[in-house]
């Protein structure tokens, strides 16, 4: 029996990423909407009680380190020094892409910038919180089905890998 090329070394070691890297997506997809969830009730929290600014509010959270996920705060916070809070906001969701988001969940963080600094405190908390609901929702099916996910993800990226070397050994 010869010993396997390195390409098929190479293909089954590429599988096994694969699944790896797809079972990794699921289980930030769902660590993420879990930030966005704390980040929401937080800016809520801090509009009522704290009578930050837009930019402090934003400052805040993205030196905290439960929205350390939420690569798009600190992004946001750069880019305000230059633009409004909206035009930062929006411009900073779009860099960051938000692949591991819905385009549902992405139109509710996209929102978020419509809403910050657009009006009166209690209006603000109030859309804030209704923003928030469906992507509580979503945080918690994201977290229900994640384990499950990238379970499977990680054995079809081995299965994949093993069959890859049967074929070519």
């Amino acid at each position: 029996m010869m010993p396997p090329s390195i390409w098929t070394v190479f293909g089954f070691l590429s599988a096994v990423s694969i699944g790896l890297l797809a079972a990794y997506r699921q289980q930030m997809r769902a660590r993420q909407l879990q930030a966005v969830v704390l980040f929401l009730h937080r800016l809520e929290t801090d509009l009522k009680f704290g009578g930050y600014s837009t930019r402090d509010l934003i400052q805040r959270a993205a030196d905290h380190p439960a929205f350390e996920v939420l690569v798009f705060l600190p992004d946001c916070v750069q880019k305000m020094d230059t633009l409004s809070f909206r035009d930062a906001w929006k411009q900073a969701l779009g860099a960051d892409g938000l692949r591991s988001f819905r385009a549902s969940e992405r139109e509710y963080l996209y929102a978020v910038g419509e809403v910050l600094g657009q009006m009166q405190t209690d209006a603000q908390c109030a859309a804030l919180l209704r923003l928030c609901q469906p992507l509580e929702e979503a945080a918690q099916e994201a977290h229900e089905h994640a384990g499950e996910k990238a379970r499977l993800f990680r054995t079809l990226g081995v299965l994949g890998g093993l069959g890859w070397l049967i074929v070519w050994w």
